[in-house]
């Protein structure tokens, strides 16, 4: 096995994880974007200095994140769009609803050799458009 397909499966690895994490991430995005909401109204509701600059700390913290968040968010969504229906139903039962293979094959009425298949050849077109994750 050479070092580019260990990469390559390492590659794969980490685009699973991104998806499976898709609902995780909109959640945090949310909460950080009420954390970034609660930080500006203290600070135009008071003077203290330490509040200020506590606030000033975490804020910028926050806000990475959201970037952060809303980069891996935005980028799925964009990947999800170039994706055909069947595809695009994979996607949401695996990695979304976190669905086997088994239960993917009943919802959707194809054998699994049909769906491995259709996995690889999905992961090989997100390992393009969702490059700059990982």
């Amino acid at each position: 096995m050479t070092v580019e397909t260990l990469t390559r499966k390492e590659d794969i690895k980490v685009i699973e994880s991104i998806l499976r994490k898709y609902k995780t991430y909109q959640a945090g995005k949310e909460n950080l974007k009420n954390q970034l909401h609660n930080f500006s109204t203290i600070k135009r509701e008071t003077d203290n200095p330490f509040i200020h600059e506590s606030d000033n700390k975490h804020s910028k913290i926050a806000y990475s994140d959201f970037k952060n968040y809303s980069l891996i968010i935005d980028s799925i969504d964009i990947a999800a769009q170039h994706l055909d229906g069947l595809e695009s139903n994979f996607v949401h039962y695996r990695y979304f609803e976190n669905k086997t293979m088994k239960e993917i094959s009943i919802e959707m009425g194809y054998g699994e050799k049909h769906l491995f298949n259709l996995r690889k050849r999905l992961l090989e077109k997100l390992l393009i458009s969702l490059r700059g994750l990982y």
